[in-house]
């Protein structure tokens, strides 16, 4: 949805060939106007957010283009659980935390997607940036304008992780904490 001036509720998208979404996440605002969002089943699988049931969609990460104009980018052919979702501040990558925490041997892994030059994700470019193995995976992905252009993973629970990701890939992590947070720093 979004909020306009005058207060009004705009739905942009509620729907992909008929069906409701499972439950949208997180999302990101290119600059060419586009909306990216992922679109895990955590509202649907359990009680999270009341609407336990079958998912009618294959969790995705979906771009929408404009009104009525929604595409899937990835489905989880290539992404297993799509939660945070983020443009690279260059505007060459998709970065999609892909977060299965609640199913043993489900994802717990950052990708990266090469963005062609019309926008849309070249899927077989994917490449792993961090597994997290059998600890608990990542949640939102958040950049600064400010160079080399970290992602920040936020909320995850139990071990927070600021990973910067400089533009050769370099991986570095600054902080591990053995306490629940959710915050961003």
């Amino acid at each position: 949805v979004r909020y306009e001036h005058n207060g009004k509720v705009t739905v942009l998208a509620d729907k992909f060939d008929g069906k409701p979404y499972n439950a949208p996440n997180d999302g990101c605002v290119h600059p060419d106007g586009g909306i990216w969002f992922s679109d895990p089943g955590y509202g649907s699988l359990m009680n999270y957010e009341g609407n336990k049931g079958e998912l009618l969609l294959k969790e995705a990460v979906y771009r929408i283009d404009g009104p009525g104009k929604v595409l899937r980018v990835l489905g989880n052919d290539a992404v297993n659980r799509p939660n945070g979702v983020l443009v690279s501040p260059d505007d060459r990558y998709l970065y999609v935390a892909d977060n299965n925490n609640n199913t043993e041997g489900g994802a717990r892994k950052l990708w990266r997607f090469d963005l062609r030059a019309d926008g849309s994700v070249d899927a077989a470019s994917r490449k792993l940036i961090f597994d997290w193995v059998d600890a608990r995976g990542p949640d939102s992905v958040v950049a600064f304008d400010i160079a080399p252009p970290p992602a920040t993973l936020q909320g995850v629970r139990h071990r927070l992780i600021d990973l910067t990701l400089p533009a050769a890939d370099q991986r570095l992590l600054d902080a591990f904490v053995e306490e629940e947070v959710d915050t961003v720093f």
